[in-house]
C-alpha cells in the first residue's frame, strides 16, 4: 500500500474500529492478498480465496514512511559457530524458565538429565537507514529475573529444523507440517553490540531492574547473540533420544528474525531468515547450501 502510494514502506499497523476511520475521513480498501513486503503493487502480491478475520469488527491502519531499519542475519557468524554441547538440567534453570528448554516432565525435575543443544551464533545487523525500536515500549518491558534483564519484544527471533526430505511440494510455512524442533528468542538486551568504523552505538541496555535502559539497533550496527550465551540454541534432545536423528538424512535449519514483521516494519523481508541444509552424524552437525529466505519461507 506503500509503496503504491508512492509513500515509502510499512512502519507500523495498528487496529481502529470503523468509527476511527469514518472521523478521519480515511480511505478503506478491501482485499483478499497474501505479500511478501517486497511488492511495488498489491496486484502483484499473491491471490488467496479466503483469509479469515477473527475480529471484523477492526479495521488495520498502515502508517507509512520513507525511512525504515532493514534486519539480515550474518550468514559466516551462523556457519561456523554451530555444534552440539551436551549439560545437565542443573545448568540450565534459566533457559528452563525462559521455555528454552523442551522439558515435558512433570513432578519433581530431574536436574541431573542431560539435554542435548545444538547451539550457534545469530548475528543481527542493520543495514537500513533508520534505527530498529523494539515492538513494544518500555512501560511493557519485562523483567526476568533469572537472566537479569529485561524483554522488549515476545517473539524476536525464531529457530527451527524441518526434515528436508518428507517437506511437501510447497516451501511456505503452512505448507511445511515437519517441523521437528524449534526455539526462540525473546529479545533481550537489544542493543549496538558492534558498529561500522566512525559510528557510535546509541543502545545500551541495563542489568539493573531499577535502570531499563534503551534497547534498538542503530543503522550500521550489529547485536550479537554468540552461541556461548543462554538460549542461542535449539533443544533437541527428543530427536536424539527417539532416533529422529539419523547420520543419513538431511534436515532444514531455519533462523528469522523479526518474524512476526507487522509490529515492527522493515524495509525488506527477503533477507530476514537463513535457511541450510543440516547433517548430524555421530553428533557433529554442519550446515551448507544456506542462503537468505523470507519468513514465511522454509527453503
Amino acid at each position: 500500500m506503500c509503496k503504491q502510494s508512492g509513500l515509502g514502506g510499512a512502519d507500523r499497523i495498528f487496529s481502529v474500529s470503523p468509527e476511527t476511520l469514518e472521523e478521519f475521513n480515511l480511505p478503506a480498501i478491501n482485499f483478499w492478498k497474501r505479500c511478501l513486503g517486497n511488492e511495488s503493487r498489491i496486484n502483484d502480491c499473491a491471490s488467496v480465496r479466503y483469509i479469515p478475520c477473527n475480529r471484523e469488527q477492526e479495521i488495520s491502519l498502515i502508517q507509512c514512511t520513507k525511512l525504515l531499519p532493514d534486519l539480515t542475519i550474518d550468514m559466516e557468524s551462523l556457519v561456523s559457530n554451530i555444534y552440539i554441547q551436551t549439560l545437565p538440567l542443573f545448568y540450565l534453570s534459566c533457559a528452563l524458565e525462559e521455555r528454552c528448554v523442551e522439558y515435558n516432565g512433570s513432578g519433581k525435575v530431574n536436574w541431573w538429565e542431560r539435554r542435548y543443544l545444538l547451539r550457534f551464533s545469530t548475528v543481527i545487523r542493520n543495514i537500513g537507514l533508520k534505527e530498529f525500536l523494539p515492538a513494544w515500549k518500555s512501560d511493557r518491558w519485562e523483567w526476568h529475573q533469572c537472566h537479569q534483564h529485561y524483554h522488549s519484544m515476545s517473539n524476536f527471533a525464531e529457530y527451527e529444523i524441518y526434515h528436508f526430505e518428507n517437506r511437501s511440494n510447497r516451501t511456505t510455512i503452512r505448507g511445511f507440517d515437519y517441523k521437528i524442533a524449534s526455539s526462540h528468542k525473546a529479545s533481550f538486551c537489544l542493543e549496538d553490540s558492534m558498529c561500522k568504523a566512525n559510528l557510535q552505538p546509541n543502545f545500551k541496555c541495563s542489568e539493573s531492574r531499577n535502570a531499563k535502559g534503551t534497547q534498538g539497533l542503530s543503522p550500521g550496527c550489529s547485536d550479537a547473540y554468540m552461541h556461548d550465551i543462554d538460549c542461542q540454541w535449539i533443544d533437541i534432545t527428543k530427536l536424539i533420544n527417539n532416533g529422529t536423528i539419523r547420520s543419513n538424512d538431511v534436515y532444514v535449519l531455519r533462523v528469522v528474525v523479526n518474524p512476526s514483521g507487522i509490529l515492527v516494519g522493515e524495509e525488506d523481508y527477503l533477507n530476514n531468515g537463513i535457511s541450510c541444509k543440516l547433517y548430524i552424524n555421530s553428533l557433529k552437525p554442519y550446515v551448507n547450501q544456506c542462503h537468505f529466505v523470507h519468513p514465511t519461507i522454509i527453503w
